[in-house]
Order: C-alpha cells, then structure tokens, then sequence
C-alpha cells in the first residue's frame, strides 16, 4: 500500500513539469524573456571516441 502512494506521488511530481512546460505561454512572444533561450537548436556530437558512437551531447 505505501509503496502503491509513493509509486503514484512520483508519477505525479514527475509529469507535472511536463504539463507545465507543454502547456501555451499566454503572454506574447515579445514578452517572454526566455525566447532567445526556447529558439536554441542542439548541436549534436559524439562526447568521446572511448565511448560507444552511440553515446551523443549536445551543445547550444
């Protein structure tokens, strides 16, 4: 049962910045401070020739 909470308690505190940052900004574009940072792309690359390729970062 306790487990059964804590299970449901993360779930919940996991998802609910992800609504959050899914959900539309209600003020405009110009408004929004963050804009330039929202705009920014990946650069992806392989982070070291010991690792896997398939281990990938990511610079912006």
């Amino acid at each position: 049962m306790c487990n059964s909470r804590i299970a449901l308690f993360l779930a919940v505190g996991a998802g609910t910045p992800l609504v959050t940052a899914l959900t539309p900004a209600t003020a405009s574009a110009a408004e929004n401070p963050l804009r330039p940072y929202l705009q920014q792309k990946p650069a992806w690359h392989r982070c070291d020739t010991e690792l896997p390729a398939s281990v990938q970062c990511a610079t912006l």
